[in-house]
């Protein structure tokens, strides 16, 4: 409460001086927009006091309100407030944890849009397919998945190849009943 009182005072003192000041170059030439943004900042240091003054005159009150408690009427407003307080945390995760979600679902919605599936067939690099890093998941079948920069065999035990990247004059090729879907990164 101390440190309320201090800060109310030390805006009090704020608008004093700002307002010596204008009064002290109102005389002295001062041109039309310096005065405007003094008045301005004068202005914002009221409402700041203002607002300080009324937080103080309130905890002042409840302060008056808590001494006329009962230990028991104490512990009760303690025990709701600290109920209020767990309630609110235990929705802002909830909220937190949807909003988690959905922006994963999203992004997880972009990347499958954005994804490519492909069979048996020979690419190429820009023409047939978009530079970039991929990360490279069987569909289904097994079969080859070469190129100038990958020689696998996909489908029994490999599911997947992370961080295939292509650039322009790349190629590659996929061979047997391989189906290969590309996620980019």
């Amino acid at each position: 409460m101390k440190n309320i009182f201090c800060k109310v005072l030390k805006q009090g003192l704020l608008l004093l001086i700002c307002l010596a000041v204008v009064f002290s170059l109102v005389g002295c030439g001062v041109s039309k927009k310096e005065y405007q943004a003094i008045v301005s900042e004068r202005d914002k240091l009221q409402e700041e006091y203002n607002e300080l003054k009324s937080n103080y005159d309130k905890l002042l009150s409840d302060t008056a309100d808590w001494k006329k408690l009962t230990e028991d009427e104490k512990k009760i407003k303690i025990a709701e407030s600290e109920t209020e307080r767990i309630k609110a945390e235990e929705e802002l995760q909830k909220v937190t944890a949807e909003q988690e979600a959905r922006k994963a679902a999203e992004e997880q919605a972009a990347r499958e849009a954005a994804s490519v599936t492909l069979s048996m067939g020979k690419y190429s690099v820009p023409a047939d397919f978009k530079p970039g890093k991929y990360d490279v998941y069987v569909v289904s079948g097994m079969g080859n998945f070469q190129g100038n920069k990958v020689n696998e065999i996909l489908g029994r035990e490999t599911m997947k190849y992370s961080n295939f990247i292509v650039e322009a004059g790349d190629y590659f090729s996929i061979k047997g009943s391989l189906i290969l879907r590309f996620e980019p990164k």
